[in-house]
This record gives structure tokens, sequence and C-alpha cells, in this order.
């Protein structure tokens, strides 16, 4: 006969039957049947209870309503747009609902089950301080000046202190890969020695060799870390960055996706970065930002030298002194006496050389049929052939007002003295030539090359103090000696 009370005094203080039969030194099976024996007896001594299932903790109608309210919109948004549990759960917080995360993620679970069978999955690694970082290519659908488009995104990301970076691009060519390189490098100051990329056409030449591009490769070795190119179709290689392409453009454009310019879409991603890598992490002491300050001193030197990051394009000057590039057409200094110009092309502009000197530069443009055109590289030929400045292109790329002070004061006559005015663009924005032009026609002088620069030369008088302990010298006024020489 056993000790029963031993053996329930043994099991209330563990909760285990192994911990009793191994005290006891008797089998576990005997442990269960002289506790099932008890709680047998214990259930005729006592009256039946009724148990239930918990219940979830009960949630406003509003609140489940505005959550299903929220699903129902990522219907008709793009599929990369469409709210998360997180993020639906974040919204309902800031409009002053009271409701957990977990209710949040229940309810998107029963609206999924009703409406769709989809299920995400992610594949966990193990993260190496300052040797891994993860590169890939995503798309966000922006809305720029009111035209919908899908813009490529360059998102990287340090697998250890999980610091995300991202960048938009107008175009996906090995340029913007590089230049996304070169700014997470500049922003987490340092190369990490390793980066994982998929079969990226501009990275990777052969996908069954792994074979790396060798303008990349150049690169790479310019800043000393290693490429490592994943099998094909195999994202379980690269999983951290797979699930930071969906959260990072979730996160940022789900409620904005409408900008002026891609530079103010930037901006807005580099704030809402910073938010995410300030926040912090689940299952992680430290934020992105604090583990980062602690991965820069595992991380690779910046070079002291700058990497020069373009292509040298060659092309034929037309007979309207222009270059066509990607379709697009770009201004050639009329004074250029080759029929043909050498173009160091970067990611967001183009320098056209000669003898090694730059001579004009352009914004690089996106579209196709476009023109990038400056005024400048053609005005001597404008002073020989003023009739033609009225109806070209290269005035179309003056401002409004400048435009509308050409055709009130000088489109019938004076053509000449406008473009010599013109030429002060060399040296001043056509915001502030065209400002004082109007001026100088509010006080009733008509506007030359002279008066304009002069009027542009001109500096704000300052007076300087003079200081010794004790004595101090009022600056005089200037309307004194005016007076005199009035009155002389």
């Amino acid at each position: 006969m056993y000790d029963v009370e031993k053996i329930l005094e043994l099991y209330d203080q563990s909760g285990s039957i192994r911990f009793v039969a191994k005290q006891m030194h008797i089998s576990r099976n005997t442990v269960s049947k002289y506790l099932k024996r008890v709680e047998q007896y214990r259930k005729k001594e006592r009256p039946s209870i009724i148990y239930r299932s918990p219940s979830h903790r009960k949630i406003s109608p509003e609140a489940i309503e505005r959550v299903n309210m929220l699903l129902e919109e990522n219907k008709v948004k793009p599929v990369k747009l469409r709210y998360t549990a997180k993020k639906i759960f974040s919204i309902l917080i800031r409009e002053g609902y009271k409701i957990s995360y977990t209710s949040v993620k229940r309810i998107v679970h029963e609206w999924k089950m009703r409406n769709t069978n989809l299920n995400e999955v992610f594949i966990m690694q193990i993260p190496v301080i300052g040797k891994r970082a993860e590169f890939d290519w995503g798309y966000v659908p922006l809305n720029i000046k009111g035209v919908l488009k899908s813009y490529p995104v360059i998102f990287m990301v340090l697998n250890n202190s999980l610091y995300r970076y991202a960048c938009i691009f107008e175009r996906e060519t090995l340029l913007e890969v590089i230049e996304g390189h070169i700014q997470f490098f500049k922003q987490i100051g340092g190369v990490p020695k390793t980066i994982f990329y998929d079969n990226l056409k501009v990275v990777v030449d052969d996908s069954r060799e792994k074979k790396i591009n060798e303008h990349f490769l150049q690169f790479s070795s310019f800043f000393n870390f290693t490429p490592i190119p994943c099998n094909p179709s195999s994202p379980n290689e690269k999983g951290t960055d797979e699930e930071t392409v969906g959260f990072v453009r979730n996160y940022c454009f789900s409620e904005r996706n409408e900008f002026d310019s891609v530079d103010e879409a930037n901006e807005f991603l580099s704030f809402k970065l910073n938010e995410i890598n300030s926040g912090h992490v689940s299952k992680r002491e430290l934020t992105p930002l604090e583990g980062l300050s602690q991965e820069k001193d595992y991380l690779i030197p910046l070079p002291t030298a700058e990497y020069n990051n373009y292509i040298i394009e060659k092309r034929m000057i037309s007979k309207y002194s222009m270059i066509s590039f990607e379709g697009n057409y770009y201004s050639v200094p009329e004074n250029h006496q080759s029929r043909s110009i050498v173009l160091k092309v970067y990611p967001q502009k183009i320098e056209m050389v000669d003898s090694d000197k730059a001579i004009a530069e352009h914004r690089r443009l996106s579209s196709k049929g476009e023109y990038s055109i400056e005024i400048t590289h053609y005005l001597t030929t404008l002073k020989r052939k003023p009739g033609a400045l009225a109806n070209s292109r290269a005035f179309t790329s003056l401002n409004e007002q400048l435009k509308t002070i050409f055709n009130e004061y000088y489109y019938t006559k004076d053509v000449v003295k406008f473009v010599e005015i013109l030429e002060l663009l060399n040296n001043y924005k056509q915001e502030d030539i065209s400002r004082t032009m109007d001026k100088l026609l509010e006080d009733g002088i008509t506007p030359t090359y002279e008066t304009v620069k002069n009027v542009l030369e001109q500096r704000e008088i300052r007076h300087e103090e003079f200081e010794y302990p004790g004595i101090k010298i009022e600056p005089g006024d200037p309307q004194i000696y005016d007076s005199l020489v009035t009155h002389s």
C-alpha cells in the first residue's frame, strides 16, 4: 500500500507525475492510477460543476465594425499596400478604441476565414552581429502629381540589429542598385561583411553558376564586402529582407501614397523608417537603432575615397545641338566643336564631358520623349536668329514670369536685349532674374542686361559698430548725407 497522502502532497507541489514517481520510487502509471481514484472520490463528495470554455474579453461592436471596415478597404487597395493586423491595431489605438492586439488578430483571422484561405509564412534565421545584410527590390504604387505608377524601391536590412533602409528610384538598373548600397553604407557608418541577393539580373549574370556581374564585383571589391547569390526559388535563404519588403511598404505607404515628387516620397519614407528603427521589435531587447550602435564596431570601415557611380556613354549631336539618351533629349552647348560627346551617366544626373572637363549637366529624365534644355546653350545662335526664340523648345524652359515679360515687352521689339538678359542665367537663377525685372518695370525702367545685373549685384550695406571699454561710437545715418547733397 502506497502513501496516498504523500503522493498528493508531492503532486500539489510540483504538478508533475514524473516528479512524484521519481521521489516515491514508483512507476508513473501507479501515480496516475492513485490520482484518478482520488479525483473520482472527490467528485462523489462534491456537487458537479459545469465548466465552460473561457470567453473573450468583451469588445465594443464599434471596434469590431471598424476592424471589418478597414479589412473591407483592403479589397480595393493595391495588394502590397493592404492593412495588416499590426497596422489596423495602431490605427484603432490612435483613434481611441480600447482593444488589444490579440483581439485585433483574432478578428482579422475570423474575417480571413470567411473571405480567404491564404496564409503567409515567414522563415526565421539566426543573425550574426556585423556579418550579414540582405538586399531586395520591391515595388510601391505611388501617385506622383496625379499619376499613379509603380516605382521600384531598394530594401536593405542588417540581420542582427534588424536596422532597415529603403529608397525609391525611377528606374532599376545597376546604377540604382549601387547607389542604394552607397547610401545604405553611409547611413549605417560601415559595410557588412556579406550581402545576400536573389537572382537579380543586374547583379548575377548566371544564376546557375552564381556568377557575379563584373561591374558589380568591382564595386564590392572597392567596399570590401562579399556578395552572395541565393539559390533559385529559396526565399528562406533571404527571409529577413523578404519580410522587410512587405512590412516597410505597408507601414509607410498604406495610409498615404500621394506626393508631389519622388524626392518628397523619399523624405516621407525616411521619416517612417526612423519610426520603425526607433521602435521595439518582438523578442528583441534593443530597438534596431540601439542594435545598430552596437553593430557598428563589427562592420568593415568605409573607404576614405568616394566611389564614382557612373557609366560612360558616347552620343552623336544632332543639328539642333541635342543628344538622345534612353528615349529622351538633352541640349548640348553650341560652342562644343565635335559632332559627338561623352556622357557620364549617374543615377540622377547626366554630365557632358569635353577633354575630361564637364561642360554641361542635366537632371536625368525617367520617362520617354521628354526634353531637358538649357536656353544658355543657344544664346549665341539666338542673338543671330532672335526671331527663332518665341516658338522654340528652348523658350519653354523659361519660367512663366519670364515668358510673360518677354511677350509683353520684348516680343515685337528688342528681342536681342531680352536674349542678352538671358546671359545672366549663367550666374543667377531664373526666379531672381524675373523678380528683378518685375521690380524695374514697376519703377518704370525697361530692363536691360546692365540694369538687371546692377540690381542683382547690389548688396545690403552693413554698419560695423566700434566698441572699446568706456567708448562707444554710434553708426552714422546715411540719410543725413543724402539731405546735404540734395541741398548743396
